[in-house]
C-alpha cells in the first residue's frame, strides 16, 4: 500500500498542522508515487466541539496561563484521566474514515489523533496499518506515549531516552520537527532576503513574533522597541500570524512609524528569517526549529507555561537563545545586539549547529521505510 494519511489538528495553535504540512511536502519530493492525505480530525466529528476546544485553549492561555501550566505538569495524571478516554471517543468517528482510506501507514502530528489511531490499532484485527507520531515540542508529554506506536520522529536524541523510560518500546528518530522543504532549499543571504521581502537590505533586523495565532506580548513589546529602533540604524519586522484584530490594530498603531513592518500570515518563513538578526518571539516547537534552521538567535518573551517553559530550558541550555520575559526590558537586549556583535555571532553559529533545515526530508524517508 502506497497511501500515507497524515492526522492533525489546528486547535491548540497552527504548529501541528504546519508539522504535518512540511511532512506531506518532504514525502512529494522523496516519494512521488505515494498518495498522502492530510485530515484534520476534530472538524469532521464536530465543527462546534472543534471551535469550543480551541476557544478554551486560547482564552486560558490568554488569562490563566499558570492553570494550562499546572496541567500539563500533572503529566502521568493528565494522561491518565483524558488520553483513553478521549482516544476511544475519537476513534469511534475516526474509523470509517480509516477503513475507506486504507492507508499503510498513518502519521499523527497531534496528541488527539494518536490517541485515536493508538485505540484502534490495539483494539481491530482489522487495523493492519503502521503508526507513526511528531512530536512537535522540544519534550515530550506522557499523552503522546502508547504501545501501539511503530515510531516517533523527534526534535532531538533526549526525547527519544523520555520515550524509552516511559515504558514504550517503538522505534525512535531524531530527524528534527519537519519545517518546510524550503528551509533546506530556498535559503538566502541576509541582504538578499532583505530586499526579497521588501525592506531595507542594510538595517539591523529585528523580527517580532507570535506564533501562528499570533498570541504573545507583541503589543508591550512594540512599544518598548520603537524608540530603539528609531535611534539605531536598525527596522523591526512584524508577524502576527492568523489574528487579524490584532494586524488591524497594529497597523492603526504604526503607520507613521518608519522602518516598522507590519505582516499578517506569511507562507515564505524562511525568507523573513533569513533576513533577521534575532527573533523575539514565544519558543514554539515550529517557530524555533525554523529559527534554528536558519541559524537565527532567539529573544523568548513569555513562554506559555507548560510546553513552551520546556522548550525554553532546551533553546537556553544549547545557548541558541536568551530569555527577556519583561518587555520593557528588549531595548537593554537589543542594544546589546548592536553594540556587541560578537555574542550574537556565537549564538547563530549554535543555532546553525542544532538546526535541522532537511528535518522534513529526513522525516519523509523514515515514514516510506513502514510502508
Amino acid at each position: 500500500m502506497d497511501k500515507i494519511l497524515i492526522l492533525t489538528e489546528t486547535v491548540a495553535g497552527y504548529g501541528h498542522y504546519s508539522a504535518a504540512y512540511s511532512l506531506k511536502k518532504g514525502l512529494q519530493l522523496t516519494y512521488p508515487k505515494g498518495k498522502v492525505q492530510i485530515i484534520c480530525v476534530l472538524p469532521l466529528i464536530s465543527k462546534p466541539l472543534e471551535s469550543f476546544i480551541n476557544k478554551c485553549y486560547i482564552q486560558t492561555l490568554r488569562y490563566a496561563p499558570n492553570l494550562w501550566g499546572a496541567a500539563y505538569q500533572r503529566d502521568s495524571q493528565f494522561s491518565k484521566l483524558f488520553r483513553d478516554p478521549m482516544g476511544k471517543f475519537v476513534a469511534n468517528k475516526l474509523r470509517t474514515i480509516i477503513e475507506e482510506t486504507n492507508p499503510g501507514v498513518i502519521v499523527c502530528t497531534h496528541a488527539f489523533c494518536l490517541s485515536a489511531c493508538a485505540y484502534l490499532k490495539s483494539h481491530s484485527s482489522s487495523s493492519n496499518f503502521r503508526l507513526g507520531a511528531v512530536v512537535t515540542d522540544f519534550d515530550v508529554h506522557s499523552f503522546w506515549v502508547h504501545p501501539a506506536v511503530d515510531f516517533y520522529i523527534t526534535a532531538h536524541d533526549e526525547i527519544g531516552m523520555k520515550i524509552s523510560q516511559k515504558s514504550n518500546q517503538a522505534d525512535i528518530y531524531s530527524t528534527g520537527i519537519p519545517i518546510n522543504p524550503d528551509f533546506s532549499i530556498r535559503q538566502k543571504e541576509k541582504k538578499e532576503a532583505r530586499r526579497w521581502i521588501r525592506i531595507d537590505p542594510e538595517r539591523f533586523t529585528v523580527l517580532l513574533m507570535g506564533g501562528g495565532s499570533g498570541i504573545g506580548p507583541l503589543q508591550s513589546c512594540i512599544s518598548s522597541l520603537k524608540q530603539s529602533i528609531a535611534d539605531h540604524h536598525a527596522q523591526l519586522v512584524i508577524i502576527t500570524g492568523k489574528n487579524r484584530a490584532l494586524y488591524g490594530e497594529l497597523s492603526r498603531q504604526i503607520s507613521n512609524q518608519r522602518h516598522v513592518y507590519l505582516f499578517s500570515f506569511v507562507h515564505n518563513m524562511v525568507d523573513f528569517m533569513c533576513a533577521a538578526d534575532f527573533i523575539i518571539t514565544k519558543p514554539g516547537g515550529m517557530t524555533s526549529s525554523e529559527a534554528l534552521a536558519t541559524g537565527l538567535p532567539m529573544v523568548i518573551c513569555k513562554p506559555i507555561p507548560g510546553q513552551e517553559e520546556n522548550n525554553s530550558r532546551f533553546l537556553l541550555n544549547k545557548n541558541v537563545a536568551i530569555r527577556q520575559d519583561e518587555p520593557k526590558n528588549l531595548p537593554r537586549e537589543f542594544s546589546f545586539f548592536m553594540e556587541h556583535p560578537e555574542p550574537l555571532h556565537k549564538m547563530q553559529s549554535n543555532a546553525s549547529q542544532v538546526g535541522k533545515p532537511q528535518s522534513a526530508i529526513h522525516a519523509a524517508e523514515i515514514v516510506t521505510n513502514y510502508l
